[in-house]
């Protein structure tokens, strides 16, 4: 991503999107926010990944729905890959701006004040050995809090839907804050960015084939359930209510 400054020049710009291309990277130029626009989008589906687990589901169960679903990993996975205070870290950092789409759960404090780090200090929501098979951390239902319970594995879809809508919800406010230009630059970002499955064709392409009206309504009825985070976006109402897509067929 590339970020330019109030007082930015476009020869500034084209000087780093240039650089960027000769290092063999795609460039995307977006505009100021907290998180930028692949953090900002990710956060929300890190979050309610939380949620998920903090309402006693099983959390490998969530990372299979969502690699089924097309992502290169599942949001606990990546938490470890990332490290569990490197994103406890940076979702604080934005929640005073995004209110309660983005707010931190205490638990995952909890995690990296035991020493939970993820792949980084061999333990976070996955036992990491080297030599051996990643085995599920069975210290995280008692840490987070939800003693010798067993975990529930609702429908696949159920969890697609609350942590695949938000990201696609947060993507929609990109455009209405104008962080990004197009919706072609936005999807390109989160498959290159996220590895959000490129058969899907992006989080926008991915909302115009399953149907606007759709989207709006599963995201409705997500709130009804679960609160206002998972609000639809205005833009993303307006496109609906006027049975327009994000990209012109």
């Amino acid at each position: 991503e590339i970020i330019p400054g109030r007082d930015t020049s476009p020869e500034t710009v084209n000087a780093a999107v240039a650089l960027v291309q000769g290092l063999g990277k795609t460039p995307v130029v977006v505009q100021d926010c907290a998180g930028f626009l692949v953090n900002r989008i990710l956060f929300p589906y890190l979050n309610e990944a939380l949620h998920l687990l903090n309402e006693g589901m099983d959390f490998e169960y969530v990372d299979k729905c969502i690699t089924n679903f097309g992502m290169p990993m599942g949001p606990f996975t990546l938490d470890d890959e990332v490290g569990l205070d490197t994103a406890y870290k940076a979702a604080k950092s934005v929640e005073h701006v995004y209110g309660a789409r983005m707010q931190t759960l205490p638990f995952i404090g909890k995690l990296v004040e035991a020493g939970l780090l993820g792949k980084k200090s061999g333990k976070g929501f996955y036992i990491h050995e080297k030599g051996k098979k990643r085995v599920r951390n069975s210290d995280i239902e008692k840490i987070v809090g939800l003693g010798s319970k067993a975990m529930t594995k609702p429908d696949a879809q159920l969890i697609v839907d609350r942590l695949i809508l938000p990201m696609v919800n947060e993507a929609v406010r990109c455009l209405e804050d104008k962080i990004i230009e197009k919706p072609e630059y936005l999807d390109m970002a989160m498959i290159l960015g996220t590895g959000f499955p490129p058969f899907r064709g992006g989080l926008l392409r991915y909302a115009d084939s399953r149907g606007l009206a759709n989207v709006v309504g599963r995201l409705e009825e997500l709130a009804q359930q679960y609160g206002e985070r998972y609000r639809p976006a205005e833009m993303l109402r307006e496109f609906a209510s006027k049975q327009m897509t994000f990209y012109q067929n």
